[in-house]
C-alpha cells in the first residue's frame, strides 16, 4: 500500500486535468492492494445520493466527490488503526496523505470561504468525538443502546460529507430531503457498525477495543473464556450473533423506509444490498448451528454396534492409531459423516433440508484400511468386509447405478469419483464380482456418453447425453447452474486408476488418452490443484499414482512423462516445510493430512530407493503430531462449495497410518 501513493501524488494534478478520472485512480489503488475488501459502494459514495441534487457540470464534480469520499474513507480506517504502536508512524503518515488529497479535491470544488467548510469541521469534530466516546464505553459496565447508536452515527460522520457536499454544490432548498438522507444514513451506519462488530469480534477482543457484539455477549453469557477459539464458537452457539444480525436488519429496514421517501434509487440499492447480505449471514449461522447440533447428536447418541478384538501395543504410534480407528468403527463412525444444509431456498426439492452422508468417506477409509492391513500384516478382514457390504448396500438403485455423494438429494447425480473409489475397494478387497454386478452400467455411460474423444477428458457426473429421465434432466440442470460440469482432474485420476486395476487392457485407450489430458492440464509448477479438494497434494498424489500404473502396463510410455515425474518429485521435496511436514497451500503451516499425501507420493515415486531425509522428516512430523488417543487432527479436505470444508479426524488418521505402515513395511521390517 505504501508504494501506491508516490506515483499517485506526483501525477495527481495530471489526473485532475483529465476528468473523468475515477477509474484511473481506482485502477492504481486496486493494483497496489489499497482497495482490498472495501465495500464497492465506497468507491462511488457521492453517486449514491446525487439524484436528489441537480447542478451544472454535475458529472465531473460528483466524480471528484467520489474520489474524495473514498480517500476520506481510507483516512478514517487508518486513523482507527493508529492504536497499533508498531505501525503508528506508518498509519499516521498514510492517513495524512489521504486527508491532504481529500482536502485538495474539496478546495478545488468549494474554494476557501464556502459555508461547506463549517460542515466539514463539524463532521471532523464528530469523528474525533467518536474516538473519545469509544474509549469511554470500553471502560463502562453498562452501555445503553442509545449510547451505541450515538457512537455509530459519530463514527460515520465523514460519510455524511458526501450528502453535505451535494446539498451545498446544488444550492438545493430541499432541506427536508437533505435531513431525511442524513437520518437514513445514521440508521444505515448503525446497522453497518453492528455487522462490523460481529465480524471483528475476535480482533477487537484481542485489541481491547469497544465492540458492541462482545459487550452484548459478555452481558448475556455466563460462559466467558480467554480461549479465543472457544469464545468465538460460544458467541455463535449462544445465538448472540444471530440476534445482533437481526438487530442490524431492523436498522437497515428503517433506513430503507426513510430513503424510499426521497426516491434516491442508488442509495436504496446500497441499503438493499446490505439487507440481503445480513439475511444471508443469519441463514448461514442458522445452518451452521443446525450442522453443529446434528454432529453433536450423532456423537452423543453413538453406541457400540460392532466389536473387534485385537491386542495392541500402546507404545506403538501405528497401533495407537489403529486402536482409535477401530473404536470409531465400533460405534459406526459418527465422526466421518458429512452434514450439509441443502434447502428449498437454494432450489432443492427434498423432504429434508439437513443431509448426512458417509459413503464416499467410508470408501476412502476402507481403501486405506486394506493398504494398512497389507503393509502392517494384520488381519482386519472383519472390518473390511463389513465396510464393503455397507458400500454395496448404499449404492444407487436406479438404471444408472453407481454411488451419489449425497444419496438423499435427488438433484445430485452419481459421479465418477465415488465410482472409482468403490471399485478400488472392491478390487483390493478381493470382491471383484461386485464390479461386474453393479458397476458396468455406470462405467459404460461414462466412457460412451460422458467421454470427450478429442481431448480424452471424462465428465464427473454420470448422466446420459440422450433420453434423460426427469430426474436426470433435473440433475443436469443443477450441474450446469450450481455444481458445474467436469472434467475434473483429480476425479479422472481416481476413476482411471480404478479402471487400470480392474482391466488395463480393456480400458487401455481411455486410460492413456486420459493420462495425456491430465498431464496437459498440469500446473506449470509441476503439480495439480483439485476442484473438489483443498490444496495441491491430494490431486498430485492421485495423478502420480495413475501415471505409475501406466508405466507398469506400458513398456514404452512417452519419455516426457519420466522427465515430468522427476520434476514433480523435486517440487514436492522443495515445498516440504522445515518441520518435516507439508501444508494445504505453499508456504502454509504443516498439517498431518497433507503430510500424509506428500509422504505417500514420494514413496510411490521412490519405490525402490533407500530411505531419504525428506521421508524421515515427514515420518517424524507425523509421530510428533499424533494425539494421545492415537488420532491425528482433522484438516480441510473436501470442498463441496465455498467456505464449507469437510474435515475428519478418522480420515486424516487413516491416511497418516497408510503412509506410516507403508514406510514401516518398506524400510523398517525388511
Amino acid at each position: 500500500m505504501t508504494n501506491a501513493f508516490p506515483s499517485y501524488i506526483n501525477d495527481y494534478r495530471t489526473y485532475v486535468n483529465k476528468l473523468p478520472l475515477a477509474q484511473d485512480i481506482i485502477n492504481i489503488l486496486s493494483e497496489n492492494g489499497v482497495i482490498d475488501k472495501n465495500p464497492l459502494f465506497y468507491l462511488e459514495y457521492a453517486s449514491l445520493f446525487e439524484n436528489n441534487f441537480k447542478f451544472k457540470n454535475s458529472t465531473n464534480k460528483v466524480t471528484l466527490l467520489n474520489i474524495a469520499g473514498f480517500l476520506c474513507y481510507k483516512y478514517t480506517l487508518l486513523m482507527d488503526s493508529t492504536l497499533d504502536t508498531e505501525t503508528k508512524h506508518i498509519t499516521l503518515a498514510l492517513s495524512n496523505i489521504y486527508l491532504e488529497e481529500t482536502i485538495k479535491i474539496l478546495t478545488d470544488l468549494f474554494g476557501l470561504n464556502n459555508k461547506f467548510w463549517w460542515l466539514w469541521n463539524s463532521r471532523k469534530k464528530e469523528f474525533y468525538t467518536a474516538s473519545k466516546i469509544g474509549k469511554t464505553l470500553f471502560t463502562k459496565k453498562n452501555v445503553s443502546l442509545k449510547e451505541y447508536e450515538n457512537l455509530c452515527d459519530l463514527k460515520s460522520a465523514m460519510g455524511k460529507v458526501a450528502i453535505d457536499s451535494l446539498f451545498i454544490l446544488s444550492g438545493s432548498k430541499e432541506v427536508k430531503v437533505y435531513e431525511k438522507l442524513i437520518d437514513s444514513h445514521k440508521l444505515f451506519s448503525i446497522g453497518f457498525q453492528i455487522n462490523d462488530d460481529i465480524e471483528d469480534f475476535i480482533e477487537d477482543f484481542r485489541n481491547n477495543d469497544f465492540n458492541f457484539a462482545y459487550y452484548t455477549f459478555v452481558k448475556n453469557s455466563n460462559e466467558i473464556t480467554n480461549n479465543i477459539n472457544d469464545l468465538n464458537k460460544i458467541f455463535y452457539l449462544s445465538g448472540t450473533a444471530t440476534d445482533l444480525y437481526r438487530l442490524s436488519l431492523s436498522y437497515f429496514n428503517k433506513s430503507k423506509f426513510i430513503a424510499a421517501e426521497t426516491g434516491e434509487t442508488k442509495w436504496l440499492e446500497a441499503i438493499s444490498g446490505k439487507i440481503k447480505e445480513t439475511q444471508s449471514a443469519i441463514v448461514a449461522i442458522e445452518q451452521y448451528l443446525t450442522i453443529i447440533k446434528t454432529r453433536v447428536s450423532l456423537k452423543e447418541n453413538a453406541i457400540k454396534v460392532n466389536s473387534f478384538e485385537y491386542s495392541f501395543n500402546q507404545d506403538s504410534g501405528i497401533e495407537k492409531g489403529l486402536n482409535y480407528l477401530i473404536k470409531e468403527w465400533e460405534i459406526n463412525l459418527p465422526e466421518v459423516k458429512h452434514i450439509m444444509i441443502l434447502s428449498n431456498l437454494e432450489g432443492f426439492q427434498n423432504k429434508e433440508s439437513v443431509h448426512t452422508t458417509d459413503i464416499f468417506q467410508r470408501g476412502i477409509l476402507t481403501n486405506n484400511l486394506i493398504d494398512i492391513a497389507n503393509n502392517y500384516k494384520i488381519n482386519i478382514s472383519k472390518i473390511i468386509n463389513h465396510e464393503i457390504d455397507y458400500l454395496v448396500e448404499n449404492r444407487n438403485r436406479d438404471e444408472i447405478g453407481g454411488w451419489s455423494y449425497f444419496p438423499s438429494v435427488k438433484e445430485i447425480a452419481a459421479d465418477a469419483d465415488d465410482l472409482g473409489q468403490m471399485m478400488q475397494v472392491f478390487i483390493k478387497g478381493n470382491r471383484r464380482n461386485i464390479i461386474d454386478e453393479y458397476c458396468l452400467t455406470s462405467i459404460g455411460i461414462l466412457l460412451e456418453e460422458c467421454y470427450h474423444s478429442k481431448t480424452g477428458g471424462i465428465e464427473t457426473w454420470i448422466i446420459p447425453k440422450n433420453n434423460r429421465s426427469d430426474i436426470q434432466k433435473l440433475q443436469h440442470e443443477f450441474n450446469t447452474n450450481k455444481w458445474g460440469s467436469g472434467p475434473d482432474i483429480e476425479v479422472m485420476a481416481n476413476f482411471l486408476y480404478a479402471l487400470s486395476l480392474d482391466n488395463y487392457k480393456r480400458y487401455k485407450d481411455f486410460i492413456e488418452q486420459g493420462v495425456r489430458y491430465i498431464f496437459s492440464n498440469m500446473h506449470e509448477g509441476f503439480f495439480w490443484y483439485s476442484r473438489w479438494y483443498y490444496g495441491w497434494l491430494y490431486g498430485t498424489m492421485l495423478c502420480v499414482r495413475l501415471c505409475l500404473e501406466l508405466f507398469k502396463h506400458n513398456s514404452k510410455p512417452d519419455e516426457r512423462y519420466y522427465e515430468t515425474i522427476s520434476k514433480i518429485r523435486q517440487n514436492i521435496i522443495k515445498n516440504q516445510n522445515e518441520d518435516g511436514g507439508w501444508a494445504i497451500e505453499f508456504n502454509g503451516n504443516s498439517d498431518p493430512l497433507n503430510t500424509s499425501f506428500g509422504l505417500y507420493t514420494l514413496m510411490l515415486l521412490d519405490k525402490f530407493s533407500e530411505k531419504s531425509i525428506p521421508l524421515e522428516k515427514g515420518i517424524e512430523f507425523l509421530y510428533k503430531t499424533q494425539n494421545e488417543d492415537g488420532s491425528w487432527a482433522a484438516t480441510q479436505f473436501i470442498k463441496p462449495r465455498l467456505n464449507e470444508p469437510y474435515r475428519s479426524r478418522v480420515i486424516t488418521t487413516s491416511y497418516a497410518l497408510n503412509s506410516l505402515t507403508l514406510y514401516n513395511e518398506r524400510f523398517i521390517t525388511q
